[in-house]
């Protein structure tokens, strides 16, 4: 009984070292994100002046790139979500800052829904799964485009993305943005979304539905 008392003790001992290891670092993960943006959208401000005349196709890009950053620090409602056009927004800005990296010489076809009837959706997780097929895609074969669609119905949302896996050097990826989805979607949306991969030797595809919750009035004068 003294030996498990013991056992006992020290594991909850160990708990609260650990939580409180994780504290430091969120603290210290906050300070940092309350010096570095400040910084960082200085520096891009000054860059953009300095390029909307000469160069207004890279002052487009230094604007789309601000756009998605200040809202990757933007505060969220008390749910915890954004509206569905601004994730869209944000697909949106990434795809022209990857237009313009390549000088239109990439072929991707992107569908979207006109009326996105006031959803919510918990924020960073389409763009991730855009991004990731940026990194790893094949983008410049016009057979095979990237294929990215977004559609709505009554059971929620659907978002599909296809491409043909670049063979070559690929952009640098540690793997995270996947398991983020996959754990901030299970955490959000349990036993509410699928999520199914279908990885081949030529071909990566990915199909996604989730059910989002209509924006009500309150809520629309609130974030407006």
């Amino acid at each position: 009984m003294m030996r498990l008392q013991k056992e006992e003790l020290n594991r909850r001992e160990t708990e609260q070292l650990r939580l409180k290891q994780e504290k430091l670092e969120l603290e210290v993960a906050y300070l940092r994100a309350q010096i570095n943006p400040h910084f960082l959208f200085n520096t891009l401000g000054y860059f953009y002046n300095k390029t909307a005349d000469t160069h207004p196709d890279v002052a487009e890009g230094i604007a789309a790139l601000t756009n998605i950053m200040r809202s990757s620090l933007k505060k969220r409602g008390p749910d915890g979500m954004v509206s569905l056009e601004e994730e869209i927004e944000h697909i949106e800005s990434l795809i022209s800052i990857y237009y313009m990296r390549f000088n239109n010489n990439i072929h991707i076809e992107y569908s979207r829904p006109d009326n996105l009837l006031g959803q919510r959706i918990l924020p960073h997780i389409l763009i991730t799964l855009v991004e990731n097929a940026f990194k790893h895609g094949e983008l410049h074969n016009a057979v095979y485009p990237l294929k990215i669609k977004l559609t709505l119905d009554d059971s929620g949302l659907h978002f599909y993305i296809n491409n043909k896996k670049r063979i070559g050097p690929k952009e640098i990826s540690n793997g995270i943005g996947m398991e983020y989805v996959q754990r901030q979607l299970e955490n959000t949306y349990p036993k509410k979304y699928s999520f199914e991969i279908k990885d081949t030797d030529l071909f990566y595809s990915l199909s996604l539905h989730i059910a989002t919750t209509e924006i009500t009035l309150h809520d629309q004068l609130l974030y407006n």
